[in-house]
């Protein structure tokens, strides 16, 4: 059977239909097609990016001098703390190059404790044997922790 000039089984009639009305109704059509608009602020869990947003929003309000959108309150604000944008700015700048060493100097001390570690249970199996069972807690002479408190049973144990 045919309706409006499609076999029921073919799609080339919807697809008709579709053109034509975005042909005839655009402004459907760009209504459909919007998606919802966000704005993200960063919070003062990334300063990095409240720095950068403020001292772009900044950069601009001055640029734009008499012209800008930005007036009243909201503009004497903004100008009181231009000062700490920017030395925030500048704060920031060298926190992030002082991380940077700190990362060197954490990969050197890591780098280090690598060959430290190898030798210090040797040196308590060492001291163990020289100590004897009974004078381990000479050991904390040496700076290592001696626990002598008795174990805890282990799960699935009888408990008495």
């Amino acid at each position: 059977m045919w309706y409006g000039g499609a076999a029921a089984n073919d799609n080339f009639g919807i697809q008709w239909r579709r053109a034509l009305h975005v042909t005839f109704f655009p402004a459907r059509l760009a209504a459909m097609a919007k998606t919802p608009v966000r704005i993200p602020i960063p919070s003062v869990k990334d300063p990095s990016g409240v720095l950068t947003l403020g001292d772009a929003v900044l950069k601009k309000h001055k640029a734009d001098g008499a012209a800008s959108v930005i007036r009243g309150q909201l503009k004497l604000d903004l100008e009181a703390v231009e000062d700490d944008i920017t030395e925030g700015v500048k704060d920031d700048a060298e926190a992030k190059a002082l991380e940077k060493e700190l990362e060197k100097i954490y990969e050197r001390r890591n780098n280090r404790v690598a060959r430290i570690q190898p030798l210090l249970p040797r040196v308590s199996k060492t001291l163990q044997g020289e100590y004897g069972q009974q004078n381990l807690r000479r050991m904390g002479d040496h700076g290592y922790t001696v626990d002598d408190t008795p174990r805890p049973p282990k799960d699935g144990a009888a408990k008495s």
